[in-house]
């Protein structure tokens, strides 16, 4: 993925210096009371924000039967899109932050993020398919067309295929909008600092006889100048459709298509600190040092569609399938920080990236009585291919102002010094071509007798892949695999109320390598795939459908990847593991009539072990906090009816900057805020939204992606938007 490509490269450039590591809430609000039964409906609709996991809430993981999210023995929450409207979120990050398990680095444009769950990365699906088009979606505002985030935290390539999308930190499942059972027409504008202007329109009808085909159609637009400075020409657009047709009473075909694009200028990169320097303090994050001409345009298209069938009573099976291409290419700099004073060599880089994929997954799940034990059945097989194509030009004369190589540019952090445009970006290197499939078929089996129920599945999988220096013909191959393995997954769960249930789980996945990036003596090359395993027990306690509350300890592992820079020549190696133990707490939901709080507390111990290096064994984990604390708290203010106020705090502890254990970014704590007020204007429900981030002006380092530092999010932020239902 482009995003990792970018991270890792950076590395690669300075590899000798030293080695290196490869539910939200509910928001209810009071109004005047309605003059029609239709306009009572409309203000129900807008008034009534529950954003909190219910006990009938399913959990999206179809491969085990689609089970509520309090009866998965894995650690899930769900963010619907009253939490998306309320922190007028432009990305994921903007909702998973508030997420104590998950901890989101804002991208060097500095309007995407790399997240990682429980200190691993983290993966994306669509509407619970692997696909190359949720890369994007990390990167603009495909949110506009999003109902739903669902996260799983720890192994995920058992219930959604092991791809390299469903890594073993976990993976956030984006489900789109979809027809609604009344009519809704809402526009949304709005306005950011430094002139971002916004503007979105939803839109869902039924049709025909007896309402049997619906339709919703979401547009979404972002243009202007963004909070970070030179970053002046950022257009960001999503355009999507969803349709359904209730062919029979049991029979439903559905799908739809998206488009969304996304472009930044002055694409600004993250930052390496040469050895021997201490970590330099953040600078004001609104600067930008890097160069006005660079750039991050991307766009990606998809289509999906799915055929369910109750084809007896208890029982269904459906047929699902997405197909996506994709598009981004980037031309920035890699700043590599070698003076106190914040000085730093910018080196330039050219980078294009295509992906092209398609998933097909069929289930078929039912229940049945045996005396008194209760069994559901889940039977399940996916398909998956992907073909990314690569050109890149790292440190090979590829930039050029009036025929001169550009190699380098003098810079400081702090104050940064600007070049003229270059008039040759070279993509010449390349192309490169990876070629991806995975294969998995599975079972998962559930028995419940009296408060105790079992759970057994297990799946097939089957990676296989091959990497190319020519664009894809069946010759120049630099690399290849085949493997595959069984992945179980075990849990007994007590429900010791009514309200409380007490699990424990095993469970084994698949995941692939990570490609050795440019700058290594095996760069390009696929290492292999590793397996990876994950022991949780916990507690999930649910006194009401609008309460959650989450008590999980865990243990995951997985081998470790990382820049060996101990040789001649630097070298992407797979050596050790990587072993994370911790302990989460997520509260969500409503702890008041006017009180919601969304948040939690995350202590991690990740250890390095086996590395082969006895300066690294014991050592903390590259890049992952001991400890993350985490709430947004939104308050009804009862005396003005409609008014809601949120406070939104983070704090992050210290993260190491290289598996020796040298150097540290130092804690950080980020506080946002914001209000929304619900009223009438010209008779038709309005609400008004106003957040802030960075509310007191922070400066830090976000975290560290393979050694090299992420910037913090801007300081005071601002967002306003105005949103009518008609």
């Amino acid at each position: 993925m482009i995003r990792h490509a970018l991270g890792v490269s950076a590395i690669a450039i300075v590899a000798a210096f030293g080695p290196v590591q490869a539910r939200a809430q509910e928001s209810a609000i009071a109004a005047a009371a309605p003059t029609t039964e239709k306009q009572a409906q409309k203000l129900e609709d807008m008034e009534t924000i529950v954003v909190t996991a219910r006990l009938d809430e399913s959990a999206g993981i179809a491969t085990l039967g689609d089970l509520s999210i309090i009866d998965t023995p894995l650690s899930v929450a769900s963010y619907d899109r009253a939490l998306l409207d309320t922190v007028l979120a432009r990305n994921i990050a903007a909702v998973t932050r508030f997420d104590p398990a998950v901890t989101s680095q804002p991208s060097s444009g500095g309007f995407g993020a790399a997240i990682s769950i429980r200190g691993f990365d983290a993966g994306s699906v669509f509407d619970g398919l692997p696909t190359p088009a949720v890369d994007l979606y990390r990167v603009n505002t495909a949110l506009f067309a999003t109902e739903r985030l669902t996260v799983l935290r720890g192994v995920s390539s058992l219930v959604y295929a092991g791809t390299s999308f469903t890594p073993i930190g976990g993976v956030i499942n984006l489900e789109p909008k979809r027809p609604r059972e009344t009519a809704l027409t809402s526009v949304t504008a709005g306005f950011a600092d430094r002139a971002l202007g916004l503007f979105a329109v939803d839109a869902s009808r039924r049709l025909g006889p007896n309402d049997a085909v619906g339709i919703r159609v979401n547009l979404g637009t972002e243009r202007g100048h963004g909070p970070i400075d030179l970053q002046d020409e950022i257009d960001n657009t999503v355009a999507a459709v969803t349709a359904d047709i209730r062919l029979t009473p049991t029979l439903t075909l559905s799908g739809g298509g998206q488009y969304s694009s996304a472009s930044v200028n002055a694409y600004r990169d993250n930052v390496i600190v040469a050895p021997g320097f201490a970590i330099p303090r953040a600078p004001r994050l609104r600067t930008n040092a890097a160069q006005p001409w660079g750039e991050y345009p991307a766009e990606t298209t998809l289509g999906h569609a799915e055929l369910d069938w109750q084809f007896a009573p208890g029982w269904s099976a459906s047929v699902r399938g997405i197909a996506s291409s994709g598009d981004r290419s980037a031309v920035s700099l890699l700043a590599v920080v070698d003076a106190p004073d914040g000085s730093a060599t910018s080196f330039p880089f050219a980078l294009g990236v295509r992906q092209v994929g398609e998933t097909v997954a069929g289930n078929v799940s039912g229940q049945f009585s045996t005396g008194a034990i209760s069994h559901r059945v889940t039977l399940n097989a996916t398909t998956y291919r992907e073909r990314q194509f690569l050109r890149s030009n790292f440190g090979d004369n590829g930039v050029s102002v009036n025929g001169v190589a550009l190699t380098s540019i003098a810079t400081n952090l702090y104050r940064p010094v600007h070049v003229v445009r270059p008039d040759r970006i070279d993509l010449s290197v390349g192309p490169l071509a990876y070629f991806d499939r995975s294969d998995g078929a599975g079972a998962s089996w559930t028995a419940t007798y009296g408060p105790v129920t079992i759970l057994g599945a297990a799946r097939f999988v089957w990676l296989r892949g091959q990497s190319f220096y020519d664009g894809g013909n069946n010759t120049n191959v630099t690399d290849s695999y085949d493997e595959s393995k069984i992945t179980p997954l075990a849990s007994i769960t007590l429900a010791a109320t009514a309200a409380l249930n007490a699990y424990a789980s095993y469970a084994e996945g698949l995941e692939l390598g990570t490609l050795a990036p440019p700058g290594t003596v095996n760069a390009n090359q696929r290492l292999p795939v590793r397996a990876t395993r994950q022991i949780e027990a916990g507690l999930k306690w649910q006194p009401r459908t609008d309460l959650l509350v989450t008590l999980a300890a865990f243990e995951t592992t997985r081998p470790q990847e990382f820049i060996d820079a101990s040789g001649a020549q630097p070298r992407f190696v797979q050596a050790g593991r990587q072993r994370h133990r911790g302990i989460e707490l997520a509260i969500n939901g409503k702890v008041t009539p006017t009180t919601r709080i969304v948040g939690g507390a995350l202590l991690l111990d990740p250890i390095q072990l086996r590395t082969g290096n006895p300066l690294q064994d014991g050592n903390r984990a590259l890049g992952v906090p001991d400890y993350r604390l985490a709430a947004t708290v939104t308050q009804d203010i009862a005396p003005i009816p409609g008014l809601s106020v949120t406070v939104a705090a983070e704090h992050v502890g210290r993260m190491f900057v290289d598996v020796l254990n040298e150097r540290t970014i130092p804690s950080w704590t980020r506080v946002d805020a914001g209000l929304s007020f619900a009223t009438r204007l010209g008779g038709q429900p309005t609400r008004v939204s106003f957040f802030m981030d960075n509310v007191f002006g922070e400066r830090y380092w976000a975290g560290t992606s393979f050694g090299a530092l992420t910037y913090g999010a801007p300081e005071q932020t601002w967002r306003l938007s105005v949103t009518t239902d008609f």
